[in-house]
C-alpha cells in the first residue's frame, strides 16, 4: 500500500484513482456521489470510477463508499446517530470484515486498502459526511492524503441559517456614501451564477438555510417594493433549488425612512388610542402587509421585527400588527412558519405574546444577553409553549450600516455559544440560530467557524480558520493567507468575547508590532500566486484573488492606525517630561495623518480605525488644553456627509427642510456642536446653505439637492488621500 506519511495515507493520486462505491438505497438523490466525483477529479486530473454496488473480492484503488446506516452495519461499522442530517464517518486503513462472514473486504491479497465509509439517514446527511470528509482530505500536488479518523455526527443546532444583511456597501443608511467602495461586496449585484455558487458555499460552510430581510432602505435602493421583492424571490427560488431553507425578516412597523418616502404612511393613531384601532394607521400596515404576503409562497419562514427600528410604541399593537402579518401570509402560504424576535422587549414578553393569539411561534433571543436573563426567558418561553432560537447579530461582526469593517472572531464565537449553550441548554434547547453576514465576502471566515461551531461548539476555533483558508487556498498559500487573518483577529477582536464586544478592541499592546505584521503580510499577499494544481474545496462566488483584494485595504488601515499610536505615545511621553504646548501640538500634528476609507465597506461613523484616531488625539488635546488640529481632508469629510445627511432629509418634500446642529452632528460623525456650527457657517458662506436660524440650516439649492451631493463628495474627492 501507499508509504504513509505524516500519519496520513494516500487517497488517490494521478496513477492511482479513487473508486466510490454508491451504496445509496434506491430513491435517494445522488448528489453526495457527484460532488465527491467532482472534488475528487478536480484534485487528481481525471474523475473516479463509480460502482453502484458493492462486492467482495480484491480492491487495488483506495474507496469511498456511501450508503445508509444498514451499510454501516453491515461492515462492523456503528451507524450514525439519529437526525436527519447525522452521519457516521470511518477512515480505515485496516482490513474490514463483514457482519454476517469472515470475508476481509477493502482488502487486497496482501495489504489492506484505505477506505473511507460515509453513512447516513438521508441523502442531506450524506451530503455532510462528504463535505467533512473533503475538508479531511489534504492535497498535495495531485495527490491525496487523509489521516486515520473517526466520527458520529449531530449538529447542536437544528436549523442554522446564514443571514443575507440588505445592506450595501457604497450608500450607508441612504445618507452617507462612499463612491469608492469596492462593489464586488454587494451579493445584490451577483449574477445567477454567482448566487447559485453562493448557495452552494452557504450549504458547504454548514447552514441549513438564508435569512434574507425586506426593509424600506432597499426599496430606495431598487426603486419600488416590487423590484426588491423580485429580486428576493429569484434568490428565495435558488436557495430551495439548492435544498435550503428560507427565512424572510421584514420590518414589520417602519415603512418610510432610509432614503424611501411614502407621504401616505401614518403611524400615530388620531385618537391617541391603540394604533392597531386606528383605520388610518391600519391602512398603511395593510398597504405593505399585502407586499409582503406576495413573497409568502416562496419562502418558508416570516420572521417579524417591530422594534429599533420600529415606529410604533406599544406592545399590544405591535402583536396586533404580526397577527394581521400572519394571517395576509399564511392565506397565500397555509405551510408557512412564522417567528418574532425579542429585539428591545422586556421580561414580560412571553406571556404577553401568548395572551395576544400567537401558536406555533419560534421566538429569537438576541444574541448578547447575559446568562441570568437568557435563563428567565427561556423558562418563560416554554411554560408560554414557544420555541426558543437566537436571532444572531454582530456576532461575526458588526453591522455593516455602523461599525463596517474586516473581522475574524473564531474564538470569541466559540466563548459566546458555550455561554450561550450554559445559560439556558438545560432549561429548553434552541432549535434555530441565525448568523448574519453584513460586510459580504470580507468576513466569509468567521461564519465558516460560526457554521461549523453550531454543529459543535467543542472544536477548535483556531482549526477551523486554518481549515477554511486551506481549503481555499492551499496548505502553503493558505499559511500566508491565515498570518492576515490572526491579525486581524488579534488588532480587531482579540483572544476573547470581551475584547470584541465590551471593549471594542483596536491595536493589541505592542503597535510596534503591529505596524511590522501589517507591513508583512500586505507584502506577502500581494505576491501570492495561487498554488499549482490546488482545487478548492469550497465553491466560491468569486476568485480567491478577490479575497484577497478586498482584505488588503483593511490590513494597511491596521498599519497605519499602529503608526498613529506609537507616535500618539510619543507624545504623551513628552507631556509627561513636560513638554511645552508648542512642542506637543507639533508632535500630535505629526501623529494625526489619514487613515482613509480606502475601498472599503464603511459604516456612519467611517473607517474603525480612523474613528478611534479621531477620538484619541480629541482626548489628548483636552487632557494638554490644545485645540484640535485643522486637517483639511477630515473637513472635506465631514463636509461631505453633513451635506448628504440634508439632502436625504430634504428628499421628497416641496418646501427647504430645516436641519438642526442637534441633528447633523449625530450617527458617529465625531463631531462637536462648536466644529459644525463652524462647518455650516463656512458652507453658508460659500452660498450652498442657508442659516433659519442660529441652530438651524437649509440648503440654498433645495429643488436640486443632488447637486448640492456631488458637491460635497467633489471636496472630498480632492482631498482624500493623505
Amino acid at each position: 500500500m501507499d508509504q504513509v506519511i505524516n500519519n496520513a495515507v494516500c487517497m488517490g493520486n494521478a496513477h492511482r484513482i479513487p473508486e466510490i462505491l454508491d451504496d445509496l438505497p434506491s430513491g435517494w438523490n445522488r448528489r453526495p456521489v457527484e460532488a465527491l466525483a467532482a472534488y475528487l477529479g478536480g484534485c487528481l486530473g481525471q474523475p473516479p470510477r463509480v460502482t453502484p454496488a458493492m462486492t467482495a473480492g480484491d480492491r487495488t484503488a483506495p474507496l469511498f463508499m456511501l450508503g445508509s446506516p444498514e451499510m454501516c452495519r453491515r461492515w462492523n461499522l456503528a451507524p450514525p446517530p439519529d437526525g436527519p442530517e447525522s452521519y457516521a464517518l470511518d477512515v480505515l486503513t485496516a482490513p474490514c470484515y463483514s457482519a454476517t462472514s469472515a470475508t476481509a473486504v477493502f482488502a487486497t491479497k496482501h495489504e489492506p486498502v484505505p477506505t473511507v465509509v460515509l453513512g447516513a439517514h438521508s441523502e442531506r446527511g450524506l451530503m455532510r459526511a462528504v463535505r467533512h470528509a473533503i475538508r479531511l482530505l489534504r492535497q498535495q500536488g495531485r495527490s491525496l492524503w487523509i489521516e486515520t479518523a473517526s466520527a458520529r455526527e449531530k449538529p447542536w443546532i437544528a436549523e442554522r441559517e446564514w443571514t443575507v444583511c440588505s445592506w450595501e456597501p457604497q450608500w450607508v443608511r441612504a445618507q452617507f456614501s462612499n463612491p469608492w467602495a469596492d462593489a464586488r461586496m454587494n451579493v445584490f449585484r451577483f449574477s445567477r451564477r454567482q448566487w447559485r455558487r453562493y448557495l452552494a458555499l452557504v450549504d458547504e460552510f454548514g447552514f441549513t438555510g438564508i435569512q434574507l430581510a425586506s426593509q424600506c432602505y432597499n426599496w430606495r435602493l431598487f426603486g419600488s417594493v416590487e423590484n426588491y421583492h423580485d429580486t428576493l424571490g429569484e434568490i428565495a427560488d435558488l436557495a430551495h433549488e439548492r435544498g435550503l431553507s428560507v427565512s424572510l425578516w421584514v420590518w414589520a412597523a417602519q415603512f418610510d425612512g432610509y432614503g424611501w418616502v411614502d407621504p401616505e404612511v401614518v403611524y400615530v393613531p388620531a385618537s391617541g388610542g391603540r394604533a392597531s384601532e386606528d383605520p388610518r394607521v391600519r391602512r398603511s400596515f395593510e398597504k405593505y402587509y399585502d407586499l409582503y404576503s406576495d413573497l409568502a409562497p416562496r419562502v418558508d419562514r416570516i420572521i417579524g421585527h417591530f422594534f429599533d427600528p420600529g415606529m410604533l410604541k406599544r406592545l399590544d399593537d405591535a402583536l396586533a400588527f404580526m397577527r394581521l402579518l400572519e394571517e395576509k401570509c399564511r392565506a397565500r402560504n397555509p405551510r408557512l412558519r412564522f417567528a418574532i424576535d425579542a429585539w428591545c422587549t422586556g421580561p414580560e414578553y412571553a406571556q404577553t405574546i401568548r395572551d395576544a393569539g400567537l401558536r406555533d411561534f419560534l421566538v429569537l433571543e438576541t444574541s448578547h444577553w447575559d446568562g441570568p436573563r437568557r435563563r428567565e426567558f427561556r423558562r418563560q418561553m416554554r411554560e408560554a409553549g414557544f420555541a426558543s432560537g437566537i436571532w444572531g447579530w454582530y456576532d461575526t461582526e458588526m453591522e455593516s450600516d455602523q461599525k463596517a469593517s474586516m473581522f475574524v472572531n473564531a474564538r470569541g464565537l466559540q466563548e459566546l455559544y458555550r455561554n450561550i449553550r450554559a445559560a439556558g441548554e438545560d432549561i429548553q434547547p434552541v432549535v434555530y440560530w441565525s448568523e448574519m453576514e453584513a460586510c459580504h465576502l470580507i468576513n466569509l471566515f468567521s461564519v465558516f467557524v460560526a457554521g461549523q461551531l453550531l454543529w459543535n461548539p467543542e472544536r477548535d476555533p483556531m482549526a477551523l480558520l486554518r481549515e477554511c483558508v486551506e481549503g481555499i487556498w492551499g496548505s502553503q498559500r493558505g499559511a500566508v493567507v491565515l498570518e492576515a487573518l490572526e491579525l486581524i483577529q488579534d488588532a480587531r477582536s482579540g483572544p476573547t468575547w470581551a475584547t470584541y464586544w465590551v471593549e471594542r478592541r483596536l491595536g493589541t499592546d505592542d503597535p510596534s508590532r503591529d505596524a511590522g505584521r501589517a507591513a508583512d503580510c500586505i507584502r506577502a499577499l500581494h505576491t501570492l500566486e495561487p498554488e499549482p494544481s490546488h482545487h478548492s474545496k469550497f465553491t466560491l462566488p468569486v476568485e480567491p484573488r478577490v479575497l484577497i483584494e478586498l482584505m488588503l485595504p483593511h490590513l494597511e488601515q491596521i498599519r497605519l492606525y499602529a503608526l498613529f499610536r506609537r507616535r500618539l505615545t510619543e507624545a504623551k511621553d513628552a507631556a509627561a517630561a513636560g513638554a511645552d504646548k508648542g512642542r506637543l501640538t507639533e508632535l500630535i500634528e505629526a501623529a494625526w495623518q489619514p487613515i482613509p476609507d480606502f475601498t472599503t465597506w464603511i459604516g456612519t461613523c467611517g473607517a474603525l480605525e480612523a474613528q478611534r484616531q479621531e477620538q484619541e488625539v480629541r482626548a489628548f488635546c483636552a487632557a494638554q488644553g490644545l485645540p484640535m488640529p485643522r486637517r483639511p481632508w477630515r473637513q472635506a469629510q465631514w463636509t461631505a456627509r453633513l451635506l448628504e445627511k440634508m439632502a436625504d432629509a430634504q428628499r421628497h418634500h416641496a418646501r427647504p427642510v430645516p436641519c438642526s446642529i442637534g441633528f447633523l452632528c449625530d450617527d458617529g460623525l465625531n463631531l462637536s456642536r462648536e466644529e459644525t456650527q463652524d462647518l455650516m457657517a463656512a458652507l453658508a458662506r460659500d452660498g450652498v446653505v442657508k442659516p433659519e436660524d442660529p441652530d438651524a440650516y437649509v440648503l440654498a439649492n433645495w429643488q436640486d439637492f443632488p447637486d448640492v451631493r456631488h458637491y460635497g463628495l467633489g471636496r472630498l474627492a480632492r482631498s482624500n488621500s493623505p
